[in-house]
């Protein structure tokens, strides 16, 4: 089961196992992270970061969270930063051309290939 922890100051951890199962619970608990319309209009877009760190078996389920989640950031008007990703999820995100939308183009190097 995943938790998404409030840090403070619009920093969020998510921790635990992101399956089918708690990414459900997490896109349900996306309140707590993006304003709604009323409380948009009456403060300013804050920028959120979130901390994946915390993660453990991921599957692309988490992937859609993550884009989700973007998305959900920019129609209030906030930008959101990724830190953290596990690498199974870089693996998978590359793997589906998720890679750039997601923000990973820069956030985790690829490997260098070894030589023969």
């Amino acid at each position: 089961m995943a938790q998404l922890i409030e840090m403070g100051g619009g920093h969020f951890r998510v921790e635990g196992e992101l399956d089918l199962h708690s990414v459900a619970e997490l896109a349900r608990e996306s309140a707590r992270i993006f304003p709604s319309q009323r409380e948009k209009s009456q403060t300013q877009a804050a920028d959120i970061v979130l901390d994946l760190s915390g993660v453990t078996a991921p599957s692309s389920a988490a992937l859609a969270l993550m884009l989700d989640w973007l998305a959900r950031a920019r129609a209030v008007g906030s930008q959101m930063q990724i830190n953290h990703w596990p690498e199974s999820m870089v693996r998978i995100a590359r793997f589906s051309n998720l890679g750039e939308l997601l923000g990973l183009a820069e956030a985790v190097p690829e490997k260098a290939k070894a030589g023969p």
